[in-house]
């Protein structure tokens, strides 16, 4: 049984996002659209119809590969357990929402569900007789790279020995920019154990590589840094460090 799409988060849009809700025309986004599926809950509210349409009648997108159509239906499945559960659940959702009304369509409001490579733009209404919509685009390509950066990042944390995900990897000179702003800085330990950076020199005397927690800071750019260390580490001698009793408490993990 296809339980959705776990965690999955329904916000309403952004600005600048507007466009999204509607048929694209050939232009920037265009090549990204994978289709929409329109729908309704007839007469009554409580039903469910709905009908596909590919971005060109008659021709299928690239995109809507068999990835795609599985992802699909665990997305509608998680849609259809909220907010296009009925009628009266899209409406209800819309007036809990009301800064996700779209701009010139009376009645009609924009939520968006985003994975690891898509995002699905909902477009609801509050009208009886007006259908719903949900477009599928693939994501952006910067933003495809910057999600596999990160995991080719994480992938190489873990090669180094250092296992705990709760921690984004950071090279010498960004571990010293946050360290200078006032942020904790961790040493990460090829024993899968980390220490806090008390002192500048802490950074600046350690060959291994360094780690701010989840949530706490973005981390942007550090691919080529930390995996130039990572490199380095393999083929030098095990870092000396400082004794147990010396760091700070370790991450509550």
């Amino acid at each position: 049984m296809d339980d959705g799409i776990i965690g999955a988060e329904i916000a309403p849009w952004k600005p600048g996002e507007d466009k999204m809700f509607y048929r694209q025309s050939p232009g920037e986004d265009f090549h990204r659209w994978i289709g929409r599926l329109r729908g309704d809950f007839g007469s009554a509210g409580d039903l469910f119809y709905h009908a596909w349409f590919d971005p060109r009648d008659g021709e299928s997108s690239a995109n809507k590969t068999p990835g795609f159509q599985a992802e699909f239906q665990s997305v509608m499945t998680t849609l259809r357990q909220s907010v296009l559960k009925n009628y009266e659940a899209m409406a209800l959702y819309c007036c809990a929402n009301p800064d996700a009304k779209l701009p010139g369509r009376d009645g009609h409001f924009g939520f968006k569900l985003e994975t690891e490579s898509r995002q699905y733009f909902i477009n609801c209404t509050t009208l009886r007789d007006d259908y719903f919509y949900v477009f599928a685009y693939d994501k952006p390509a910067r933003e495809r790279e910057q999600t596999s950066v990160h995991e080719t990042i994480i992938a190489d944390m873990h090669d180094y020995g250092y296992l705990y995900d709760g921690m984004i990897p950071l090279g010498n000179a960004r571990a010293l920019e946050l360290f200078d702003a006032g942020k904790e800085v961790y040493l990460l330990y090829e024993d899968n154990t980390e220490g806090a950076a008390f002192e500048r020199a802490d950074i600046e005397k350690f060959d291994g590589i360094f780690g701010v927690e989840k949530g706490k800071e973005p981390v942007h750019g550090e691919y080529a840094s930390v995996h130039a260390k990572i490199a380095a580490a393999r083929n030098a001698p095990p870092v000396p460090r400082k004794a147990k009793s010396e760091d700070k408490e370790g991450i509550e993990r």
